[in-house]
């Protein structure tokens, strides 16, 4: 089911553009090396009219220690963490749609 996700142009469209980026913690707060934000142009009403990737890069999780671990909390639906730069943008596609990959039992 996820692969679907990856190849429809509806879901990646709701997303665009998206920006992977290196976590300045190497997943220390996040659980992933790298991270993926969704529509990474858009201006946050909460971060002093900053737009998310302007966001993460100079505060939240790229912020201090205190800050990154508030950020991965309760972290927006905008953002996920991945191992790798594909493991992040399918990690974000994927609670994007609300079909985050759940461990085999």
């Amino acid at each position: 089911m996820l692969d679907r996700v990856l190849t429809d142009r509806a879901v990646v469209d709701r997303a665009w553009p998206i920006v992977i980026v290196q976590d300045r913690y190497g997943g220390t707060y996040s659980g992933g090396g790298w991270l993926a934000i969704a529509k990474a142009d858009e201006v946050e009403p909460h971060a002093y009219g900053m737009s998310r990737i302007a966001c993460c890069l100079n505060a939240g999780p790229h912020g201090s220690d205190t800050a990154a671990m508030a950020f991965w909390l309760f972290p927006p639906d905008w953002i996920a963490a991945g191992r790798s730069p594909d493991e992040a943008a399918v990690a974000l596609l994927a609670k994007l749609t609300g079909l985050e990959e759940r461990p085999d039992v």
